[in-house]
């Protein structure tokens, strides 16, 4: 990436700046984060039978980062959450004498080891301390987060191709969204013209 896309991608992420993480989550093996104040939005929801769009209201994060990449959350010495931690089971299944890999299906909720340790390390007592502090984003787009209680959080793009490597954007389903791939940016306009 050239020295401006680098610049926009921290420009557009500073609306982080100040913001609290508001829920760690995935979506299959791809990792979801909600930033700032919770919001009600009328959404489209989906479509009727006649093909007409179906609006609905939802509560929703004012910013949410999508990466489908390796991720690595820190906090002081330690790796809280990890990529990795997505295809392994909890302790409660792991340590069971009966386990059994070919049994395992990371894609079930509340049985990987990633949903134990959002538990443990952003719990509802725990994220309010994570707000972001500052934003680093280098050559290759990766990008860093660090936050005020001293957590890290870096998303690495891993992707020599032309792949989504992560996404960034707010409640407003009309606004455009941020991605980066593996070969630089792009403003994702498929929101806007899906309407109808």
């Amino acid at each position: 990436m050239q020295k401006e896309e680098i610049k926009i991608i921290e420009e557009k992420l500073s609306l982080l700046l100040n913001q609290p993480l508001c829920y760690v989550n995935r979506a299959a093996n791809m990792l979801d984060l909600g930033f700032g104040e919770n919001i009600t939005i009328e959404r489209t929801i989906g479509r009727d039978k006649n093909g007409k769009l179906i609006k609905g209201v939802k509560e929703i994060s004012k910013y949410i980062l999508h990466a489908d990449c390796f991720f690595r959350f820190t906090l002081e010495d330690q790796v809280i959450l990890a990529k990795q931690d997505i295809f392994y089971p909890n302790a409660e299944i792991g340590y069971r004498e009966d386990f059994d890999w070919e049994d395992f299906d990371c894609n079930a909720k509340g049985v990987t080891r990633f949903e134990e340790q959002v538990k443990d390390f952003f719990s509802p007592d725990e994220i309010n301390d994570y707000v972001v502090k500052s934003i680093k984003a280098n050559k290759f787009g990766d990008i860093t987060i660090i936050f005020t209680n001293g957590a890290i959080l870096e998303i690495i793009n891993e992707n020599s191709l032309d792949e989504e490597v992560w996404r960034f954007f707010g409640a407003d389903e009309n606004e455009p969204h941020f991605v980066v791939r593996g070969y630089g940016i792009e403003i994702n306009e498929c929101l806007k013209s899906a309407k109808g």
